[in-house]
C-alpha cells in the first residue's frame, strides 16, 4: 500500500572550509530549505508514489547553492539604505524564494534602480529602461545611465560555475525527507537521505524505468524496471 498524504522537502547544510590549523567554528554553519518545482512545494509538494517522482530544485538566484554566507552579510547591511536594488538576490532574513514564480507572473524578480518599477524578468526590465531613456521620453538622464549596466539574471554557465566554486569553498550536504501517513496504523513515516558533493552527475538525466506491458492474459498494464531505478543517461 502507498502513503497518504505523502510529500517531500530538501534542505541544504553548509558550512566553510576551515584550514586545520584554524579553529573549527560552527557559527557560520547553516541549514537552509531548497524550494522545489517538481513537485509544487507551494501546493505542499505532495508526493503520488504510485509511479517514480523526479525531485526538481532550480538553481536560480534566490538558491541556496548561489547565495553564500558571505553574500547574506554584505547584502543584509543596505536592505535599510537601497532597496529594491538587489531585487533579484536573497537576503538572510527573508524567506525562501523562487524564479519560476517570476516566469509565471505571480512575482516580480527585478526591479528599475532609476524609478523603482518591479518586473517579472531582465527582456521587460530592459524594455523598460529602454524606453525611458529615448531622448523624447522626457526623462532626467536615470533610465539613459542604466543603458551602459542593463541589470540581468546569470547565465546557466555562471550559475554552474557559481555551484561549483560553492562546492569547492565549503562542506554541503542536501538532506530530502520523504514523509506521509501509513493507511494501516495511521502512524506517521519518515524517510530521510542526503546527497554530497560526490553523488552530484553533470549533464545527466534519470532513464525512463516505466514501460507499457500485459498481464499474462492480455490486459495492458505499466510495469517499473527497479534495476534501472537509478541509471543514468547523458543530456
Amino acid at each position: 500500500s502507498q502513503l497518504l498524504e505523502c510529500h517531500v522537502r530538501c534542505y541544504l547544510y553548509s558550512r566553510p572550509f576551515f584550514p586545520e590549523a584554524q579553529p573549527q567554528r560552527t557559527d557560520v554553519a547553516q541549514f537552509k530549505a531548497m524550494r522545489l518545482n517538481r513537485p509544487d512545494d507551494s501546493l505542499g509538494a505532495m508526493l503520488l508514489t504510485v509511479l517514480p517522482t523526479p525531485i526538481v530544485h532550480r538553481i536560480d538566484s534566490w538558491s541556496p547553492f548561489i547565495t553564500s554566507a558571505s553574500d547574506h552579510e554584505n547584502h543584509s547591511a543596505k536592505e535599510d539604505s537601497e532597496p529594491g536594488v538587489y531585487m533579484n538576490e536573497a537576503f538572510r532574513l527573508a524567506p525562501e524564494f523562487r524564479l519560476c514564480d517570476c516566469d509565471v507572473g505571480n512575482s516580480y524578480a527585478m526591479s528599475c534602480e532609476a524609478c523603482g518599477d518591479t518586473f517579472a524578468g531582465e527582456k521587460q526590465l530592459h524594455a523598460h529602461i529602454r524606453y525611458y531613456a529615448r531622448p523624447t521620453a522626457g526623462d532626467t538622464g536615470a533610465h539613459a545611465a542604466l543603458l551602459e549596466r542593463l541589470p540581468k539574471m546569470p547565465s546557466w554557465e555562471e550559475m554552474r560555475q557559481q555551484v561549483s566554486e560553492f562546492f569547492q569553498e565549503q562542506f554541503a550536504e542536501v538532506v530530502c525527507i520523504v514523509e506521509g501517513v501509513d493507511p494501516v496504523t495511521s502512524s506517521s513515516v519518515q524517510a530521510r537521505h542526503s546527497y554530497t558533493y560526490e553523488d552530484i552527475v553533470w549533464d545527466a538525466d534519470f532513464s525512463d524505468c516505466v514501460f507499457d506491458a500485459t498481464f499474462r492474459d492480455g490486459v495492458p498494464c505499466m510495469c517499473i524496471d527497479f534495476a534501472k531505478f537509478h541509471d543514468l543517461h547523458p543530456v
